[in-house]
C-alpha cells in the first residue's frame, strides 16, 4: 500500500498492478541500455517437416548404395604420381663391335705400315751372327670380310714393293736386286688372303686377338701357299699389330746368298709386317 502525503493530510492509494509495474520497469531499462537482445525461443521441432525430409535422405542413400559397380578395366591404370616407371627394355642390345650388324668390313692397310725381311748371317769380319734386315714402308692392300666374317679372297690382297727394300749394307741390297729376289724383274711381293682362322667376328672395338692369315704369296715369280701368324690390338676405328711368317729360300726359287765377306747364311727367311689398319663397312 502506498501513502501519498498531502500537506495537512495523508491519502491512501491502492497498490499498482504488478503487470503494469513490470512493464514500466522494462521500458525504463530499455531506454537506458538499448533494445534488449531477442529472447531465444525454444520451439519443438516441426515433426511434419522432418518426417517429410527423411524419405529424401533415405532415397539418396539408397541411390548411392545401389549405383552399379564398374568392372575393372583390363588395361592397368597409371601408377600414382611419383612412382618410378622402369625404362622399356631395348629391342636390340647395343653391339660391341666395330662395324654395323649384318654388313661386311674392309680392313685397309694404312701408310704407317712397314714390311721387313730378316735373315741370320755370319760375317767374316764379325765374331757373332747378325740379322740382315731390309725394310720398306711401301705396303698397301686390304682384307675384306663378308657379313659372316669370311674372307672375300678376290678382294683381299696385300702388296709390298720389293724394289724399295733397304738394309744397312749396300752390298746386300745389290745382291738382292741382282741375284736374290731379282727385284729388277720381280718388283712386287703379293699376298692373296683366302681365310683368317681364329679371327674374332664381329670384330671387337678393343682388346687383343691372335689369329692366322692363310693364302698364297707370290715372290721371285713363284706362287706358293703360306700362313701368317697375326697378333692384333683392336680399336673403335681399326687395328694395329704384327704379322709374321718364315720359309726356306727354295720355297720361292731363291738361292742362299754367298759372297767372300759371308761365312754362312741361315736357310730361313723371316718376313714381318707391322700394320696399322682402318676398319670400314663394306659397300
Amino acid at each position: 500500500m502506498n501513502i501519498r502525503r498531502i500537506p495537512g493530510r495523508f491519502l491512501l492509494r491502492r497498490p499498482a498492478r504488478p503487470v503494469a509495474l513490470a512493464a514500466t520497469v522494462a521500458l525504463l531499462l530499455a531506454g537506458c541500455q538499448g533494445a534488449p537482445a531477442p529472447t531465444p525461443t525454444t520451439s519443438r521441432p516441426n515433426l511434419a517437416v522432418a518426417t517429410a525430409a527423411a524419405p529424401v535422405a533415405t532415397a539418396t542413400a539408397t541411390a548411392t548404395t545401389a549405383a552399379p559397380v564398374t568392372a575393372p578395366s583390363a588395361t592397368p591404370s597409371s601408377p600414382p604420381f611419383g612412382t618410378p616407371v622402369p625404362a622399356p627394355s631395348p629391342t636390340q642390345p647395343p653391339t660391341a663391335t666395330a662395324q654395323p650388324a649384318g654388313t661386311g668390313v674392309v680392313v685397309t692397310i694404312g701408310p704407317d705400315s712397314v714390311a721387313r725381311y730378316l735373315v741370320r748371317e755370319q760375317f767374316a769380319r764379325l765374331n757373332l751372327p747378325n740379322d740382315a734386315v731390309g725394310v720398306t714402308s711401301e705396303v698397301s692392300g686390304a682384307v675384306v670380310l663378308d657379313a659372316a666374317g669370311r674372307v672375300v679372297s678376290a678382294e683381299s690382297k696385300i702388296t709390298v714393293n720389293s724394289r724399295s727394300l733397304r738394309s744397312d749394307e749396300s752390298d746386300r741390297d745389290d745382291y738382292l736386286r741382282a741375284d736374290g729376289l731379282e727385284t729388277d724383274k720381280f718388283q712386287q711381293i703379293k699376298l692373296v688372303v683366302e681365310s683368317a682362322p681364329g679371327l674374332p667376328w664381329p670384330l671387337p672395338k678393343d682388346g687383343e686377338a691372335q689369329f692366322q692369315l692363310q693364302g698364297s704369296m707370290t715372290a721371285h715369280g713363284v706362287t706358293s701357299p703360306i700362313t701368317w701368324e697375326v697378333t692384333a690390338k683392336f680399336t673403335a676405328s681399326g687395328a694395329q699389330g704384327q704379322a709374321k711368317t718364315n720359309f726356306p729360300f727354295a720355297k720361292f726359287g731363291m738361292k742362299r746368298p754367298s759372297a767372300f765377306f759371308l761365312l754362312s747364311v741361315e736357310d730361313n727367311i723371316r718376313l714381318e709386317l707391322d700394320f696399322v689398319a682402318t676398319v670400314q663397312p663394306r659397300t
